[in-house]
């Protein structure tokens, strides 16, 4: 359902004027230049967060028409959130892939690797042969890729629980709340700041992350969206003979190394995307509010954040 502008606006700015027609009538019935004075300076503060608001809803509609050229899931309204999280969505659907994928390949090369066999000599001497060995080449790097790929999924998660956050409060909660003390002088700094952090979430966030994902297409690596799970296949694991001391598993590891460099290649991609995109959301979330607050004549100190990040 589409937001209304208009009952924001009824909520916001009619109760202002009228307390402050109240405000000025008092100051007329009691010749009160002191009271006059904070009627003009608490109307000024009104004209400017009317202004605020105008900016706000066409900036708002510019987003919507922007949103009309993402891919956002059917049924849905067309707006950047909706599209960041078509994007989040489908790439932490992708990333869990490669999660059980790989570790499925961990375990069953883990139980090639540990085959072995005993052979007798007359009953009376025995040996314990370990052919598979050279199996264990394929999951030395793989633990530490898989819990890499954990936390990649774990931020993903996060940013999807902001972007949710930010679709369900930033124009319903944050922007009335932070409109309603910025006509007030006396808590235009709270307003300020906390429009501020509406216009973060609901614009400058998913509006990065859709920025971020088309500029992904362009690296000439395989990007997130060719991993898919229909085209996803894991390396084929040869079956090792234990008892065969020869170099034929060796030769059969040899064979198999390119196709588990290209899985952790794949692997490590998603890790370095999402972390980039992570750190390039925090940068938003501290910068944004701040240059924001600023242009709204209040200034936030940002500083023991931004040391985070």
């Amino acid at each position: 359902m589409a937001y209304s502008w208009l009952s924001t606006f009824a909520l916001v700015f009619v109760p202002g004027l009228v307390i402050y027609l109240v405000l000025f009538l008092i100051s007329k019935i009691m010749n009160s230049p002191k009271i006059y004075a904070e009627f003009k300076q608490n109307m000024n503060e009104l004209v400017m967060t009317l202004f605020i608001f105008i900016f706000i809803v066409v900036l708002f509609g510019i987003s919507d028409d922007l949103a009309l050229y993402r891919l956002t899931p059917v049924g849905q309204v067309p707006t950047l959130i909706n599209g960041s999280l078509d994007n989040i969505n489908q790439m932490a659907d992708n990333v869990s892939l490669i999660i059980t994928s790989t570790d499925k390949f961990n375990k069953d090369a883990s139980m090639q690797g540990s085959s072995s066999s005993f052979c007798t000599l007359a009953g009376m001497f025995g040996a314990s042969l370990s052919g598979c060995g050279s199996y264990s080449v394929l999951t030395s790097g793989l633990p530490m890729v898989l819990n890499a790929l954990v936390v990649s999924l774990s931020e993903l998660k996060t940013i999807l629980t902001l972007l949710q956050f930010s679709g369900e409060y930033a124009i319903t909660l944050l922007l009335p709340l932070g409109l309603i003390l910025r006509i007030f002088s006396f808590t235009r700094g709270a307003g300020s700041v906390i429009l501020a952090i509406a216009i973060t979430l609901y614009f400058v966030v998913p509006f990065t992350i859709l920025i971020y994902f088309d500029l992904m297409q362009y690296i000439p690596l395989q990007h997130t969206k060719d991993v898919t799970p229909v085209d996803f296949k894991l390396p084929k694991i040869p079956t090792c003979d234990a008892a065969d001391v020869t170099s034929a598993n060796l030769l059969s590891v040899q064979n198999i190394i390119p196709s588990v460099v290209s899985l952790i290649s794949t692997d490590m991609y998603f890790f370095v995307v999402i972390t980039l995109l992570t750190s390039l959301v925090l940068a938003v979330l501290v910068a944004t509010p701040m240059a924001l607050s600023k242009a709204l004549g209040v200034y936030v100190d940002f500083s023991s954040l931004q040391r985070l990040i």
